[in-house]
């Protein structure tokens, strides 16, 4: 999230999911394929790019 410059509460709004589970995510935990997709939405990128890291 730090290289996008938005906290993690930023983008739970945006995404419509919880701080919690940003946190998880961006921690290496699984999430749903609708989870992921709202998240490369949210930063504008490529849903693979998230998957890379």
């Amino acid at each position: 999230m730090a290289r996008q410059d938005i906290t993690q509460l930023q983008l739970a709004k945006l995404t419509g999911t919880s701080r919690v589970t940003i946190s998880s995510v961006q921690n290496g935990r699984s999430c749903s394929s609708k989870t992921a997709v709202k998240i490369a939405d949210a930063l504008k990128v490529p849903l693979e790019t998230l998957l890379e890291n």
